[in-house]
């Protein structure tokens, strides 16, 4: 029997994040750069590794591993949408908002836009 999949989700202990633009293409467009580096505990580290190794290798992003560190860390550029996707999605689904369902985030800004005292029409 084919063995089921079973995302592990392993916080860091620590990240270390730097991102900015970098330079101006020729035609205007502006490249960021994102300097990535998370670190974890050892157990934590050695138990994640084997499956995230796969994981990234399958979706061809370029995950370097520090065995000595216990750290995993990338450098990607590209426009500020793109590396503003890549935080997203390393926090967003991490987050109480990121975990909240369509009708939640509805309820909150439709209450928010009520407090605000704006009138529709």
């Amino acid at each position: 029997m084919k063995e089921t999949f079973k995302p592990q989700f392993i916080m860091p202990m620590k990240y270390e994040i730097n991102v900015g633009l970098h330079h101006i293409l020729d035609d205007g467009t502006p490249i960021w750069i994102m300097d990535y580096k998370e670190y974890h505990e050892e157990e934590n580290y050695f138990k994640a590794k084997p499956t995230s190794v796969e994981t990234f290798k399958q979706i061809g992003f370029d995950l370097k591993w520090d065995d000595e560190n216990h750290m995993a860390y990338y450098k990607a550029q590209g426009p500020q949408d793109q590396i503003t996707a890549i935080l997203a999605a390393e926090f967003l689904g991490r987050s109480i908002i990121g975990t909240m369902c369509f009708n939640d985030l509805i309820a909150i800004l439709m209450k928010k836009f009520a407090d605000s005292g704006i009138k529709l029409g």
